[in-house]
């Protein structure tokens, strides 16, 4: 979160502090929600590679005991 906030650290030039705070808690509030819908997406991701990975698993060790003979 705080990277996404440094990306806006420049450019924001809100001065009443009501308005910072709720400018800070709106990208707050879409960087948790991003996350929480990532989370689930980046498991996913990793359960998918590693049934690949067991699917290539024996081709792969054939071919290397034959490399090695």
């Amino acid at each position: 979160m705080y990277k996404g906030f440094a990306m806006f650290e420049k450019t924001l030039r809100v001065t009443p502090d009501e308005a910072k705070d709720q400018y800070i808690g709106e990208y707050e509030s879409k960087f948790k929600s991003m996350i929480e819908n990532l989370i689930p997406e980046a498991d996913n991701l990793i359960e998918l590679l590693n049934k690949l990975g067991d699917y290539l698993a024996d081709e792969f060790i054939e071919r290397y005991n034959a490399k090695m003979a």
